[in-house]
């Protein structure tokens, strides 16, 4: 389980993602900033239009749904995680936040 340290996703919903994986629901589960309340300026504008344009286009790209592609909570399974890390030469090691790495990781 990866928590983003702003904590926009609450630790309390850690166990939702949990249960999404443990049920097969998702091998990569990523959250979704976009559902919770946010502070006044919390994510500028263009922020929120790019944030929702990846979104699209890597739904798009991977037939997956995906709304947050840069939200830093994701769940998935330790073994995954290695073979993703073990196939980073596929891909290069361009992602400094490893969100990138990640997504297309599981997709592959």
């Amino acid at each position: 389980m990866i928590l983003d340290a702003d904590l926009t996703v609450p630790p309390e919903d850690l166990p939702r993602f949990y249960e999404a994986l443990v049920s097969g629901r998702g091998e990569l589960v990523n959250g979704v900033r976009l559902v919770y309340p946010m502070e006044d300026r919390a994510m500028r504008f263009l922020n929120l239009g790019a944030n929702r344009f990846f979104g699209a286009a890597f739904s798009w790209l991977l037939g997956q749904p995906l709304k947050d592609t840069l939200c830093g909570t994701k769940v998935l399974w330790r073994r995954d995680y290695e073979r993703i890390a073990a196939s980073r030469a596929y891909f290069g090691d361009f992602d400094p936040f490893g969100d990138f790495d990640l997504i297309f990781g599981a997709a592959k």
